[in-house]
């Protein structure tokens, strides 16, 4: 599996972009967060904010989730 990336942008109407990537990888995050609308992309998941605060929140859970996926032993390194 690639690397596992979360990546921010701008769209051209001043919003906020978070893009998940690889999809397969982030899309159980996705089916559970259901505070936002999500993008489905070939590759890559994304949301669309105005505000930045609901993508902090789910940046939040999303690091919970990757921690989740790693063997405990990894976690804390």
């Amino acid at each position: 599996m690639s690397d596992k990336r979360i990546h921010l942008s701008f769209t051209d109407r001043h919003k906020y972009r978070m893009e998940f990537e690889p999809a397969e990888f982030w899309r159980p995050l996705a089916d559970a967060y259901e505070g936002v609308e999500w993008s489905v992309g070939d590759d890559c998941l994304s949301v669309v904010a105005e505000n930045y605060s609901y993508l902090l929140d789910l940046l939040v859970h999303a690091r919970q989730f990757y921690l989740r996926s790693m063997p405990f032993e990894e976690r804390f390194r």
